[in-house]
């Protein structure tokens, strides 16, 4: 699996969408940062986690 990232900045990047869940209705996704972490190396990932919903289709 590759992501690509966009630079932000000297010190930072944001990765594309990982979707980790996913069903007709929902999903689950994490939005990965990377950060250049001076006083923790081995902190160099940040994101975020989001759910989102679709609606439901209404048919007639």
């Amino acid at each position: 699996m590759s992501i690509s990232i966009q630079t932000t900045s000297s010190d930072s990047g944001i990765g594309e969408d990982i979707i980790l869940r996913e069903t007709d209705t929902t999903r689950l996704l994490f939005r990965p940062e990377l950060v250049n972490n001076q006083h923790n190396s081995d902190a160099s990932v940040k994101g975020c986690f989001i759910f989102q919903k679709k609606k439901k289709r209404i048919y007639g």
